[in-house]
């Protein structure tokens, strides 16, 4: 979150990620304590000749399982049964059977062929796709690895969503930025054309979906500073999608390569 951001409690999401078990091991010997902590103990704070010995196994046999994951080259197991459990106009929920490591645990990333549909689930069997285009098929592609970064062979599913009679909205178009003094000030696009209302949908090649709005302007202050969606300094390449309300999806506007200013503007 950014040190400027006026919210007490933005709701940006957090995307989990998954934690090689081999840096939990660089942490943490086994032993409940950290490693540096053992060791410290064991020279300064010994409390018995028992206490010295029982750490020393412990901080031993944690050593000797770090230089085993070290050594690991075999990749974890294929997942199987990769299949779609729910869909709509919008959303596909994937789920597949676990695979599994000789050793540590395994992660998964799974992607549609798509810009702004990928993720790390961590070692969860489940992910749910949002902000999809009716009618559309996608193909799913579900990676394995474990803490050494071996990676299972690709499993790969075509997946469709339901469709939704009547034309989509068109892509908003001429997304372009605004200067007051040199300064980013906003963004602004031609609306989309429609029979009916739209909402816009606003992307980040960094954070994926991060506003929507039902303007045609966005002003960056606002984004830093009340939505607490984007940083100071950070690099962003923007493109926007309009939706109507029975969930149609327009393909992308134009792609804008930005960097918010360090003092956005008012």
């Amino acid at each position: 979150m950014s040190p400027a951001c006026l919210r007490t409690n933005p709701g940006a999401p957090v995307r989990p990620e998954f934690l090689p078990a081999s840096s939990q091991q660089r942490a943490d010997t086994g032993c409940g304590i950290p490693a540096h902590e053992e060791v410290r103990l064991m020279l300064i704070r010994p409390r018995s000749l028992i206490a010295v010995l029982a750490s020393l196994l412990c901080f031993a046999f944690a050593t000797s399982a770090t230089a085993v994951a070290a050594g690991d080259t075999q990749p974890p197991s294929t997942p199987a049964n990769l299949r779609v459990t729910s869909s709509s106009a919008n959303t596909l929920s994937l789920a597949w059977d676990a695979a599994h490591d000789n050793f540590g645990g395994v992660g998964y990333h799974v992607s549609l062929d798509t810009p702004h549909h990928s993720d790390d689930t961590g070692s969860r069997t489940t992910h749910v796709f949002q902000d999809l285009r009716p009618g559309t098929t996608y193909l799913a592609t579900l990676s394995t690895f474990d803490a050494r970064g071996n990676r299972a062979p690709d499993v790969r599913l075509n997946v469709t969503t339901a469709s939704v009679p009547g034309p989509s909205p068109t892509a908003p178009a001429n997304l372009r930025p605004v200067f007051v003094n040199g300064v980013l000030h906003s963004l602004e696009w031609t609306p989309s054309v429609h029979t009916q209302a739209v909402v816009y949908k606003v992307y980040s090649s960094n954070l994926g979906l991060f506003t929507l709005t039902g303007a045609t302007s966005l002003r960056i202050w606002d984004l830093v500073n009340l939505d607490c969606v984007l940083e100071p300094g950070s690099t962003h390449a923007i493109t926007i999608a309009a939706i109507d309300s029975a969930g149609r999806v327009s393909d992308l506007s134009n792609s804008l390569a930005i960097t918010v200013p360090n003092a956005p503007i008012r």
